[in-house]
């Protein structure tokens, strides 16, 4: 590996995380928790203010994204703090943090699906049967999960079937999404897409690190881990946008108003 290239993994190392002790993870998780955090509570003050069916979902998947990074950011900041033991927690916290975050990408895609396609019985159809996987999935990896680890203690989950299972169906439900989204050709699809695209890539590296056996994960995971980070400026670029724009054609409406009255 050329110097270049050394450094640059090691550069993304510091911010997205990747193999070695868990406080490698703690940046990686911080920042989501800040980014979902602070677009939970714009579409919140939102939806306080005027009936508007996409930013209750907004508040929703936001909220689930805050709530999945805000969990192992404090569970890593315990264990460096040497507050938690990691066998007691670990079988239960790791996968629910999965699952919080599976179902904040599909309640985030099918609030855009809802806004953009402007059909909410798409929407809702997409967020049941997304939601549904999610919770088998889970169920799924509450049962096996802290069997296997009783097994081999130091096992990581991400190192498991049952992690697959996560990525495989969320990968799956991503590509839908885009598919649909693809039905409409302007900008805020177009970017949508290309948020939803940086999470597919992280998801399919993932599974190419699971298939590999961990042999290039020094590579794979900082780059897999980057992608979904950069997807959440993303939504929040496209979300302030739209209102944006949005402001501007409800003041450009209220001037012709104003105009006719005069």
């Amino acid at each position: 590996m050329n110097k270049f290239l050394e450094f640059f993994i090691q550069f993304l190392t510091q911010f997205a995380g990747g193999p070695g002790p868990m406080e490698h993870n703690l940046v990686r998780f911080s920042i989501p928790a800040v980014l979902y955090g602070a677009l939970m509570a714009i579409a919140w003050s939102r939806q306080r203010n005027e009936y508007l069916p996409r930013e209750k979902l907004l508040v929703w998947g936001f909220g689930l994204g805050a709530g999945s990074a805000i969990t192992m950011t404090v569970f890593v900041s315990l264990q460096m703090l040497d507050a938690i033991n990691r066998e007691s927690t670990y079988a239960i916290l790791v996968p629910m943090e999965r699952a919080l975050m599976m179902a904040a990408i599909i309640v985030i895609a099918g609030a855009f699906l809802r806004y953009i396609l402007d059909d909410a019985r798409l929407a809702r159809i997409y967020l049941q049967v997304g939601l549904g996987i999610t919770f088998i999935n889970l169920i799924i990896a509450l049962w096996q999960w802290p069997r296997y680890l009783a097994t081999l203690t130091e096992s990581r989950f991400h190192t498991t079937m049952v992690s697959a299972l996560f990525q495989i169906f969320t990968s799956i439900l991503i590509v839908a999404a885009i598919l649909l989204l693809r039905r409409q050709r302007d900008w805020l699809a177009n970017v949508v897409t290309l948020a939803l695209t940086f999470i597919l890539i992280g998801e399919l590296l993932f599974l190419v690190n699971y298939a590999t056996e961990k042999i290039y994960s020094r590579i794979i995971c900082p780059i897999g881990n980057s992608f979904p980070i950069m997807a959440v400026p993303l939504l929040g670029y496209v979300y302030l946008k739209e209102q944006g724009i949005e402001k501007k054609r409800a003041q450009a409406a209220l001037d012709i108003h104003r105009h006719h009255l005069e």
